[in-house]
């Protein structure tokens, strides 16, 4: 036996519009003489299979119940439920009956005999009967089960194709023949506005944005009148006026004579995906256009660092064009093969994605050799994925060249400045130890101009060589280059009170001798302090992804043009000496380690700047 699911097609139903093969009888007839005659009948039909006593009759797999009285009392509700168990499928129940006891069923349920047949019996043969004619109704009644399940699995799929097209994110629409829309789904009436009763009894023309040519609408009814399928890009108007673009796809539908009945059109919006695609395909023209138009060479390289793009720049830069290149790895650039080692060594070690700049000396098609100022940074796909670099090289001869000059000036200026106010100042102290009266006073004035101007030229130097170096920022713990740098200052100035609060470590990234920007800001604040005991405090506090070094005073405050040369690096005046080539300096170095710097007042009095660098 198979277990009876009614909620399932399973074996009972399967795909098969028919019913099983051969198929099964139940006889459920109560009268042994008439049951063991129907049984040996029903073995010799080869088309049929008789069902021996299921388990129950809600259980039994049978096409078609054969029953008598006797089967019918004891089994009436049993029968009865089960049929409607099998609905909308019809299981056909064929009643056999005396035909010397016509009052049966009314008696026996207090029915009227039609409405009992009509609510639980499809057939009644009266005992006795003909074989041919029993043979005849069952193959009647199983033609009609056989009926019935096909319009159910066609009602079944019709529903769940309803159900489809109905959650379905695509606007489904469908016209008759003369181009009069008959439905539309939901997702119609959000993408378009129109609701079902607006559309419906409308023509497709309610979407028309006036974009289109007529040549395209005559093509599409060409396509799709002589049974073609019509998939082309549309723009079309929302009800609010607003254009969106769709895919669409229209397509014929024909009768069950082949001719075309109605037509059926599937949209996808694709609006956000053309605004996209546009503004990617700007951004493309002004990534090629500044591409094309930057004087600096630009080199873009795979992760092997074999060349896959370059720009006109670099076409004149170094005379090869990118024809002659592409896949060629950088190295065959490079005039000296460690640097190009160094190259590599410093781009794995920027792992982090954080763009770098590095000096290294190139050579041209033509043999010419440089220094070139390169700024390494990643080259990532649409998902974040490294796929390579890109090189922006400038050439820097004639910087070089300069500074080279600016050095050697500044050597030998200092040189001889420092020599000539040696003899001056030694001149001077000489007065101050001989003389009386008036002319000491001019030489203490000669001593104290002195070395200021030699302070001035010590600081000049110092800005010299950072600009001739030009440091790269790296990752540094900036918590004891503070205290180091605040307990040499405290053994400078024992009257002042410099305190310090700092956490245990906190890495930022920032120039290699960083630590001046803490020494000239302190000096700075002890030296022009206008109290007895200057007071100053150095503070790392940290948040997110910045790192924050403040230093606070008690003086007087900063003036605000030397505000602007901390916050803004304004053009040095004659009148500033050593501070403002200080002050300068603080600018430079929190500049190249690609921080920033500000300036307020602090309360009561004083002022507190503030460095901020990101953290490594």
């Amino acid at each position: 036996m198979v277990e009876h699911n009614p909620d399932t097609t399973g074996e009972l139903f399967g795909d098969d519009p028919k019913y099983h093969d051969p198929a099964r009888v139940y006889p459920l007839v109560a009268d042994a003489g008439n049951e063991q005659l129907l049984a040996e009948w029903l073995d010799s039909v080869e088309e049929f299979e008789i069902v021996r006593q299921p388990t129950s009759i809600g259980e039994g797999a049978f096409d078609l119940c054969i029953v008598d009285r006797g089967g019918l009392r004891q089994n009436y509700e049993a029968l009865r439920e089960r049929k409607q168990s099998e609905q909308p499928v019809l299981l056909p129940y064929l009643l056999l009956l005396p035909e010397d006891d016509p009052e049966f069923l009314q008696d026996e349920s207090g029915q009227l005999p039609d409405t009992l047949v009509q609510q639980t019996f499809d057939e009644m043969l009266s005992l006795p009967v003909r074989q041919f004619e029993l043979r005849w109704r069952i193959e009647s009644l199983l033609r009609m089960r056989g009926q019935t399940r096909t319009l159910a699995n066609r009602e079944r799929k019709l529903r769940r194709f309803r159900r489809a097209v109905t959650a379905a994110g695509h606007a489904i629409y469908m016209t008759d023949t003369d181009g009069t829309i008959t439905y539309v789904n939901p997702a119609f009436e959000r993408i378009t506005g129109y609701t079902e009763d607006e559309a419906v009894g409308e023509t497709p023309r309610i979407l028309n944005s006036g974009e289109m040519p007529e040549e395209y609408f005559e093509e599409l009814w060409e396509t799709i009148q002589s049974g073609g399928v019509w998939e082309e890009e549309v723009t079309n108007e929302r009800k609010n006026g607003e254009r969106y673009h769709a895919n669409q796809t229209i397509a014929p539908v024909p009768g069950p004579d082949g001719d075309i009945e109605e037509f059926v059109a599937i949209q996808t919006d694709i609006t956000e995906h053309k605004e996209r695609q546009q503004q990617l395909q700007a951004s493309r023209e002004r990534y090629e256009s500044l591409f094309a138009s930057i004087q600096d060479a630009i080199l873009v390289a795979d992760t092997d660092r074999r060349i896959i793009e370059c720009n006109a720049g670099f076409v004149e830069t170094f005379g090869y064009t990118l024809e002659e290149i592409e896949g060629k790895p950088t190295s065959f650039l490079y005039a000296d093969e460690a640097e190009f080692d160094e190259m590599g060594t410093e781009i794995n070690h920027h792992t982090d994605g954080r763009k770098f700049t590095k000096t290294v000396t190139y050579e041209t098609k033509f043999g010419y050799t440089f220094p070139g100022e390169t700024n390494v940074s990643d080259l990532s796909d649409a998902e974040g994925n490294l796929i390579g670099h890109i090189g922006v090289i400038r050439d820097i001869s004639e910087r070089q060249d300069r500074l080279q000059q600016l050095k050697m000036i500044d050597r030998v200026l200092r040189h001889n400045l420092h020599n000539e106010m040696n003899v001056i100042l030694g001149r001077a102290e000489q007065i101050q130890a001989t003389a009386n009266g008036e002319p000491i006073e001019h030489a203490t004035t000669i001593v104290e101009s002195g070395n200021r101007l030699i302070q001035t030229t010590d600081k000049e130097r110092d800005v010299t060589k950072f600009l001739a170096d030009n440091p790269q920022p790296r990752s540094r713990d900036i918590v004891p280059l503070v205290t180091t740098t605040v307990a040499e200052l405290r053994e400078q100035y024992p009257d002042a009170d410099i305190s310090v609060d700092v956490p245990d470590e906190r890495t930022a990234f920032a120039v290699n001798p960083f630590e001046r920007v803490i020494e000239e800001l302190v000096k700075n604040a002890i030296v022009h302090s206008d109290q007895d005991v200057p007071s100053v405090t150095v503070r790392l506090e940290c948040d997110g992804e910045t790192v924050r070094i403040r230093v606070a005073d008690d003086g007087p405050g900063i003036p605000e043009i030397e505000q602007r040369i901390l916050t803004e690096g304004e053009e040095m005046q004659p009148l500033y000496h050593g501070r403002g080539f200080g002050l300068w300096l603080v600018h430079l170095l929190v500049e190249h380690s690609v921080g920033t710097l500000t300036v307020e007042d602090n309360e009561p009095r004083g002022s507190i700047v503030t460095m901020q660098l990101s953290k490594a």
